[in-house]
């Protein structure tokens, strides 16, 4: 059998003088290639033994294993050497090429087959060189998921092959969808993303089909690797937490952080292989991703589109149309949330448990767009009405309390006031009752300084809006010191529309008397004052419980009562900033102020710089404010957020909405 041998091996070829040729010095080895003659070397005979080394040359690249067979020439006689040699290629140069169109096949694998097994792969080029083990026949087979489909040259050191996949990588979970994902970062998930919940996406890749099959069918193999590709619009600059992939291999991602490529391995039996997508808390960023049974990831792709999505309950009064959002629509398109309602629920002055006295009133008494029994709510009253808040969405879930007028009447005697007045002949008479009375001795106080509107009832208890009317003479000496007493509830006008924070007291006749002979009477009582009207409110304590005004047509109307919903939904999802989220500067927003005439944090995007630069100035009353964040429901006011604040709208972290 001949030796078999690597290319470029040196022989050491010996041949043994028996008999005859004493006296010959020199023999002649001849070296045969295949029975051709291919080469000789001489050798000196010493001791009767010709001794010579010859390093054997490389094959060409379409040669057959060479065999050599030697003899040895000494003195024109020829004699046979019996040792004979195999030459096998010491590398072999692989080229594969895709069935589909002749171009080089990238990293396709294949296991190189001697007495013992290994793997190669082809580079960039569809091309390796696979240095051999052993001087012996070698085989390749296409490692899954790549099957060699035809050897176009099988032999030598140079072959080549056409070659294509037995299935194409897929997403298993979630599944590929022709639409992007709309995955609703904020909220929370039981199904590891996958139910378009949470910025958290367990994903799942498998090899085609793999899922459909039994474990012994399948087409893919343990270790087999999978390529992935992440590429992430970063539309906003939120970067906790990063976007990205984690619990995969070999994980690189770009200077920009834009695009992340990994691998992720099949498990036993060819199982589909888990990684976590982060896609990121900001609304409106996107990503597109990608998977591949090659680096060039071009199986699949599926792309998600981030928003986020909050619930609201809408509790309004009984009688009133349901109240509409559509105005709100563009502005929360802008700011990619979507306001979903899951409740509505009326109530009414009937209703039990019985509303704290003075939540409702005769509607007339505040406006002339009012009619009947309305309701007024502030933060007197308020916790009995957001009693009614079926907060089924915690942490996400707002609840939008509809009333007619908001006063904020205070706790207890907290918004009581006491008004003292002297009354002197000097003063005159006035007309009582104001409209259409005649002319007695009295006096209209001005309540104004008191901090709040007076109103013929108190919304502290549904009692008057004065309690405690009293008057004293302020003589000194003689039968009138000391003279004073009640003054009765028909002496005391107050009527809030006609005469804004008037109270009009006509003086008991003893009172008057005096008065008139020049002595000089003090009128004193007490008044309930509420702070407002105001237009609705995100509760400081626990900003997802809104409260708003209706809006009347003469006063805005439903677009106006958006504005103001969108405005306080603003503040619930904390802004206007006054912490930026991370990634983002608040500096670059540039007009932000809290205060200023206004309650909270608030946006004057749209006002005059010198105004907004002079921190003494009062920002009330502004026209050509240009972001619904600004201080109050001025008409100009879009219900939308403006170009400075909706970065940070969209950047917000929204998972808890509560606090």
């Amino acid at each position: 059998m001949p030796i078999d041998i690597f290319e470029k091996s040196t022989l050491t070829l010996t041949g043994d003088v028996q008999s005859g040729h004493r006296r010959a010095t020199e023999a002649t080895f001849r070296i045969l290639k295949n029975g051709l003659q291919f080469t000789s070397v001489s050798a000196p005979i010493k001791d009767r033994t010709a001794v010579a080394t010859w390093e054997c040359p490389e094959l060409g690249d379409d040669d057959e294993p060479w065999v050599l067979s030697i003899k040895m020439e000494i003195e024109g006689r020829e004699y046979n050497v019996t040792k004979t040699y195999k030459v096998w290629p010491r590398w072999v140069h692989l080229t594969a090429l895709r069935v589909a169109d002749g171009k080089p096949f990238q990293f396709f694998k294949l296991t190189a087959k001697q007495s013992a097994s290994r793997a190669v792969v082809t580079d960039a080029k569809g091309e390796c060189v696979v240095f051999l083990d052993e001087p012996a026949p070698v085989t390749f087979e296409a490692v899954a998921p790549g099957e060699i489909k035809a050897w176009q040259k099988d032999t030598g050191r140079r072959r080549r092959f056409t070659a294509e996949r037995k299935y194409r990588a897929e997403f298993v979970a979630p599944t590929k969808s022709a639409k992007p994902y709309v995955q609703r970062v904020n909220l929370s998930t039981t199904k590891h993303g996958r139910d378009q919940r949470g910025s958290l996406v367990v994903v799942k890749v498998g090899a085609a089909g793999d899922t459909k099959r039994r474990a012994k069918e399948r087409l893919g193999h343990q270790g087999d690797v999978l390529y992935l590709r992440a590429t992430f619009g970063r539309e906003s600059k939120r970067d906790t937490p990063l976007p990205t992939i984690s619990d995969a291999k070999n994980i690189h991602r770009s200077a920009d952080g834009k695009t992340v490529t990994a691998e992720v391995h099949l498990g036993a039996l060819g199982a589909a292989a888990s990684f976590k997508l982060e896609l990121g808390l900001a609304g409106g960023d996107t990503c597109k991703l990608e998977v591949g049974s090659t680096p060039a990831c071009a199986d699949e792709a599926m792309e998600f589109t981030n928003l986020r999505e909050l619930f609201y309950q809408l509790t309004y009064p009984a009688g009133l149309a349901e109240p509409s959002l559509a105005h709100m629509t563009t502005g929360l398109d802008q700011a990619k949330v979507k306001y979903t309602k899951y409740k509505s629920l009326t109530y009414a002055e009937g209703d039990a448990p019985t509303a704290p006295a003075g939540s409702w009133f005769d509607g007339p008494m505040v406006s002339a767009d009012l009619a009947g029994r309305c309701v007024n709510i502030g933060d007197h009253n308020k916790g009995f009405f957001h009693a009614k808040f079926v907060d089924t969405h915690n942490p996400v879930g707002v609840h939008v309390l509809v009333c007619h007028v908001q006063f904020d009447a205070g706790v207890g005697d907290a918004q009581r006031a006491h008004v003292s007045i002297k009354v002197k002949r000097g003063d005159g008479k006035i007309t009582f009752p104001p409209d259409g009375g005649t002319k007695e001795r009295g006096v209209a106080i001005d309540v104004s300084g008191v901090g709040g509107q007076v109103l013929e009832m108190a919304f502290q208890d549904g009692g008057t809006g004065w309690r405690d009317a009293r008057w004293e003479s302020l003589a000194t000496w003689g039968p009138a010191k000391g003279a004073g007493g009640v003054i009765p509830d028909s002496h005391i006008d107050v009527k809030w529309r006609a005469r804004r924070n008037v109270v009009t007291v006509q003086l008991p006749s003893k009172a008057a008397f005096l008065v008139s002979l020049g002595i000089d009477v003090r009128v004193r009582l007490d008044v309930y004052y509420s702070l407002g009207t105001y237009n609705g409110e995100s509760d400081g304590v626990r900003p997802n419980l809104q409260l708003i005004r209706v809006r009347p047509a003469s006063d805005g109307g439903e677009k106006g009562m958006n504005g103001t919903m969108l405005h306080e939904l603003g503040h619930t999802i904390r802004q206007a900033v006054q912490n930026a989220p991370p990634g983002l500067d608040l500096a670059t927003h540039g007009r932000t102020y809290t205060g200023r005439g206004h309650q909270g944090p608030h946006c004057a995007d749209g006002l005059d710089a010198a105004l907004y630069n002079d921190a003494t100035k009062n920002l009330r009353g502004q026209k050509n404010c240009a972001c619904v964040m600004y201080g109050e429901g001025a008409d100009a006011r879009p219900v939308a957020f403006c170009a400075r604040c909706l970065p940070f709208v969209k950047a917000e972290d929204y998972r808890d909405i509560t606090a």
